[in-house]
C-alpha cells in the first residue's frame, strides 16, 4: 500500500481523499503512546466513523505530525 510506505513526498489531493478523514471534535485522545522523528501517537476513542453505528466509541491509535502538535 503506497500510503504506508515511508516517503519524504506530500501525498498528492487524490492520495489524501483516500485516507480515512474524522473531524477532531470526533477524537478523544486518551493515554500518550510514544514519539519519534515523524511525530507524537496517542490512545483514545472515535466517534461517528464512517461505517460503524452512530454514536459508537471506537478504540483508535492517533499519529499527531510535528506541525500539529501545538494544536491539540
Amino acid at each position: 500500500n503506497h500510503l504506508y510506505q515511508p516517503s519524504t513526498e506530500m501525498l498528492s489531493e487524490e492520495e489524501m481523499s483516500l485516507l480515512p478523514h474524522v473531524k477532531r471534535e470526533h477524537i478523544t485522545m486518551t493515554k500518550f503512546l510514544g514519539s519519534g522523528a515523524f511525530g507524537e501517537v496517542y490512545e483514545g476513542l472515535a466517534r461517528n466513523l464512517r461505517g460503524m453505528e452512530a454514536g459508537l466509541d471506537v478504540r483508535v491509535a492517533i499519529k499527531v505530525r510535528p506541525r500539529e502538535r501545538a494544536s491539540h
